[in-house]
């Protein structure tokens, strides 16, 4: 089973989800699936899916976000010319570091839309301290003509 768009409006690479629904996919929708993320930084991430498109050119995309159910949809779809299946990735910026956040693979051919199932996390680094440590330097003590104990916190 599939996750199947039943309803659409028009959106950034010709659909917009409205009400999704469990259905049995159809020979010809994409079958999808959601790869782990990779390169993650603290305020990126590489996204990746797999599609299979069966016979027709396919748009694929994410969506992703701070909520399990998957979030906003990434503004950037790939149409795949040439191929009918494959993997695919998105490079998503501008996350806040420290978050968890969610995403699911998403792919449109003329036959419909399909949204993965499997939903993936993945944890942006946290934020780097830009606060230098303090560091204080005391007197050497033991000092001889050979060693010395250096003191300090």
């Amino acid at each position: 089973m599939k996750t199947i768009i039943k309803k659409i409006i028009p959106f950034v690479f010709g659909i917009a989800f409205l009400s999704v629904g469990a259905q049995t996919a159809s020979a010809a929708v994409p079958v999808i699936n959601t790869n782990s993320a990779t390169n993650i930084t603290t305020t990126s991430a590489t996204l990746h899916g797999y599609y299979n498109s069966k016979t027709l050119p396919v748009s694929t995309a994410f969506q992703y976000g701070t909520a399990a159910s998957g979030g906003s949809i990434a503004l950037t779809p790939k149409m795949v010319q040439g191929s009918l299946y494959g993997s695919y990735s998105y490079t998503v910026s501008g996350l806040t570091p420290g978050v968890t956040y969610y995403f699911r693979a998403v792919a449109q051919n003329a036959s419909g839309v399909s949204i993965a199932s499997n939903v993936i996390s993945f944890k942006t680094l946290p934020a780097v301290s830009t606060v230098p440590p303090v560091v204080s330097t005391n007197s050497a003590s033991l000092v001889s003509g050979t060693s010395a104990m250096l003191n300090g916190y």
